[in-house]
Formats: C-alpha cells, sequence, structure tokens
C-alpha cells in the first residue's frame, strides 16, 4: 500500500536524521583535540562533489534500484529512491526520465513502476512555485504527453513513418543480392517492431497510472481519441 510505504519513508528519515546527529555528537566527544575537531566539521576541507559527477552518481544510483526493483522488495527500494535527496527540479526531471523510460520499455513492471511514481507523487521542492500542484505529478504527466505527441500525433514525421518509407525504398532498390536485401529489411523489421512496442508500453504505462488516480479519465479520452 503506498500509503504505508509514504509512513514508512518518513519514519526512515527522521530516524536517518536522528542517528546522523548522534554520530556527529559522539564524533566531537572522541576528538580531544579542538583545531583537529573543527577541521573535521569544516565543510571546506571535506571533498566536495562537481554538479556534473553528481548527477551522473544519482543517475547510477536510481538505475541500479530500478534495475533490482520487484514487487517483493518493493517497499525497501522505493524507500532508497525516496531518500536520494530529490530536492530540486532537474533531480526531479532526471528520476521521472529514468523511471518513464524504464516503464515503456518493460511493460511487465507497469505496474510497480506506477505503484513507485504514486510515491514518489509526495515529493516536495524547495523552490516550488505552486504547492497545491504536485511536481512530481506534472513532470511525468509532461513527460507522458511529449511521447505521445512527438511519437504518436506526429505521424508524418514519425520514426515509425521513416521506417516504413526506408522498407518501401529497399523493396524498390535494385542492385542487391537476396542475403543483403534480406538483412537489411531484418533490421528494418526490428527497428519498427521494437517502436511499437514503446508506444504499447507507454499506452500501458498511462493505465496504470490512472488505476492509481495519477492522471484523470480526461487524458485517458484525449489519447483514444487522438488515435481513432
Amino acid at each position: 500500500d503506498t500509503k504505508i510505504i509514504a509512513k514508512l519513508y518518513r519514519e526512515s528519515t527522521k530516524q536517518h536524521c536522528t542517528n546522523k546527529l548522534k554520530k556527529s555528537s559522539m564524533t566531537r566527544k572522541k576528538s580531544s583535540n579542538a583545531w583537529l575537531s573543527k577541521r573535521e566539521d569544516d565543510p571546506a576541507e571535506k571533498p566536495v562533489m562537481d554538479h556534473e559527477t553528481a548527477m551522473r552518481t544519482m543517475r547510477g544510483n536510481i538505475v541500479a534500484i530500478l534495475n533490482k526493483i520487484t514487487p517483493q522488495n518493493f517497499k525497501e527500494l522505493s524507500i532508497q529512491i525516496m531518500q536520494m535527496n530529490i530536492d530540486n527540479m532537474e533531480k526531479l526531471d532526471l528520476a521521472v526520465e529514468i523511471i518513464f523510460e524504464k516503464a515503456v520499455l518493460e511493460p511487465a513492471f507497469g505496474q510497480t513502476y506506477a505503484n513507485l511514481c504514486k510515491i514518489m507523487d509526495c515529493i516536495k521542492l524547495a523552490d516550488e512555485q505552486n504547492p497545491k500542484v504536485s511536481p512530481f505529478r506534472k513532470t511525468l504527466l509532461n513527460r507522458c504527453q511529449k511521447e505521445f505527441f512527438f511519437k504518436v500525433m506526429r505521424t508524418r514525421y514519425s520514426d515509425e513513418n521513416k521506417i516504413q518509407i526506408k522498407i518501401d525504398e529497399l523493396k524498390a532498390r535494385e542492385g542487391l543480392t537476396a542475403i543483403q536485401q534480406q538483412g537489411l529489411m531484418e533490421e528494418l523489421l526490428f527497428q519498427r517492431t521494437k517502436l511499437k512496442q514503446r508506444k504499447l508500453g507507454n499506452i500501458n504505462f498511462i493505465g496504470e497510472l490512472f488505476n492509481l488516480t495519477m492522471i484523470s479519465s480526461n487524458i485517458i479520452v484525449f489519447h483514444v481519441c487522438s488515435r481513432q
């Protein structure tokens, strides 16, 4: 249950902060040298990770967790995600992008990723302009719509349409042996299959989000009508 996991996250965060304070207090007591203690507490003396490295590390950590997540270990790993200090839009965009890509490419785990999104819906940002609107939900919805508009609505210029044009050109192409033509055709058909699977993965993920009331019925109706 997402409410139970959200409660566990808050409790674990509180416990984490308490343990951190206790550890800091014990470190000061152990130090008999005032100058050394000051150096240990001085942030300037600690190695600071540059922005690019920090973002790359966060990406790697999120991907590593999602690669292991299953319905069985969902509670534990979802709490780990929530403890990754996602406190600004750049980090939020990164997290949404990774989760969305995983959900679209792995439709069998669509429900698991949708449940994770339900929990992350409680994320708050320091620079929120409208506290009444969930920044995570807004970012996730924008990503779903972006995928739909650029991959489905713009049919003339879609990747799938471009592949179909290449297939037609290959059929009319001369000067190739049967083996060469077969190899090129198989590659194009493979690319087309992947694009169709991605489209279906997006639709499946949107359906799972709807089941959790993460998106409204209006969005579902719009997607269905646009595909007519």
